[in-house]
């Protein structure tokens, strides 16, 4: 859906500090980060924490009510014609997920969480209608920039400095790995804005600099590559016809395929075991061969799986209170997700659920795709759901917490389901009769 931005009653900049005012209530930022991977709550704390709910989050999301409800009263809802199969297969995973609540085994817990889920729904589509794709880019860049501007005041005013050789991981206010995402939606949002050559150039090269190296100091492994996969699937949105696109992904195949001879040649495990660390402590070598304690987890969770394959155990609610203490007596350490998205999907709504999402997913995705290659300047949404798809194998709170990553990501499929394409550009050379490409 193109947005003509004169007709656009919000303003980006607005808008991401209303994003941020509310994040910081439903998923407070901690100084405890600074110097730690990690807050000293015990497993009990976990438990209360999950039975009784946070009171800062719940002003959050009733002040998001509240700002949905004056949103459609004041516009109303979109006139727009739908993407009808886009549209069908949202509906049918947003009432599986309701219906979810039917068979959960706790049943409170899940009512919660799928308020949550629908109220981050609201506002992904209130944010969809409103504005265009360069206003979601533009809003990316100012909340990730201002969050890792008080990251790093913080870790330079509370803790002590990071260098690329010290082996501590950056976080600032943030999990490391959180950091690491909002440092790549940084870099990515300010590569997008960099491509339309528009206004403040160098201001966003210096962002996007300052954002890269602050994901290297994150040290965490998965958002890096996520950002390489984004900047390639954007890279290949630039090119204009189908032969060099192919070309670019035979150069990049080649590419991997000499780093493996090469790794093999000089003694792969070693190279291979440098590389991977990002320059992290010996504790981080330890636990490669489990992905961090991640294999174990999943064959635990497999386990439950296994007991209701086909509905779940209720929306966003597998890590119950009962199932936390269960998984934490049977691992050295605890856990309140599965770490990762599609098997976090599968539990919570079953295998059923977790194909109604691939399809949504996968229909969305390829519409970005066809719309990035018919025009570069809406490379915006793949590369978000490009980078989300790569977190999400082995991270998964990045599509359930009501953290600015999952707004994000519900706002790009809202966007898709509702554009009109209204491109009156011929055909790319060398693209006819390609259904994708």
């Amino acid at each position: 859906m193109k947005v003509d931005s004169s007709a656009v009653n919000y303003y980006p900049f607005g808008i991401a500090l209303a994003i941020l005012v509310v994040l910081c209530f439903s998923t407070p930022f901690s100084t405890v980060y600074v110097d730690s991977l990690g807050s000293a709550d015990t497993v009990d704390d976990v438990i209360l924490a999950i039975k009784h709910g946070m009171l800062a989050r719940r002003v959050a999301l009733i002040v998001a009510i509240a700002v949905i409800i004056v949103s459609l009263i004041k516009t109303g809802f979109t006139r727009v014609k739908p993407d009808r199969l886009l549209r069908s297969l949202a509906a049918l995973y947003i009432l599986w997920v309701v219906m979810s609540i039917i068979w959960a085994q706790d049943v409170g817990l899940t009512l919660t969480r799928i308020t949550v889920f629908l109220i981050l729904l609201l506002a992904a589509y209130v944010l969809a209608e409103h504005l265009s794709t360069h206003d979601l880019a533009c809003i990316t860049a100012w909340v990730c920039g201002i969050t890792l501007g008080a990251s790093l005041t913080a870790q330079y005013v509370l803790g002590s400095p990071i260098t690329p050789t010290s082996g501590v991981r950056f976080g600032g206010l943030l999990h490391p790995v959180s950091q690491g995402w909002n440092c790549s939606l940084l870099a990515l949002s300010s590569v997008t804005l960099l491509s339309e050559g528009r206004r403040f150039r160098k201001l966003l090269f210096v962002v996007l600099l300052l954002g890269a190296a602050c994901l290297f100091l994150t040290r965490s492994r998965m958002p890096v590559m996520a950002t390489l996969t984004g900047l390639g699937i954007f890279a290949l949105t630039k090119l204009r016809d189908f032969r060099s696109r192919a070309s670019f992904l035979l150069l990049l195949a080649a590419l991997f395929a000499l780093l493996g001879m090469a790794l093999q040649i000089h003694g792969m495990p070693e190279t291979a075991e440098r590389m991977a660390m990002l320059g992290r402590d010996s504790e981080a070598r330890n636990g490669l061969a489990t992905l961090t304690g991640r294999i174990p987890l999943w064959r635990l969770c497999l386990t439950y799986l296994e007991k209701r394959p086909f509905l779940g155990y209720g929306y966003n609610s597998f890590f119950s209170s009962q199932h936390v203490l269960a998984v934490s007596q049977r691992l050295p350490w605890y856990t309140t997700h599965a770490h990762s998205g599609f098997l976090q999907i599968a539990l919570d709504v079953g295998l059923t659920g977790l194909l109604l999402f691939m399809l949504l997913y996968t229909v969305a995705a390829l519409k970005a795709l066809r719309l990035a290659l018919r025009n570069s300047d809406n490379a915006f949404p793949i590369m978000i759901l490009v980078w989300a798809f790569t977190n999400l194998l082995i991270e998964s709170t990045i599509i359930t917490a009501p953290i600015f990553p999952t707004i994000l990501i519900f706002c790009v499929i809202a966007k898709l389901i509702y554009w009109q394409d209204r491109s009156k550009s011929p055909p790319v050379p060398g693209t006819e009769g390609i259904a994708v490409l």
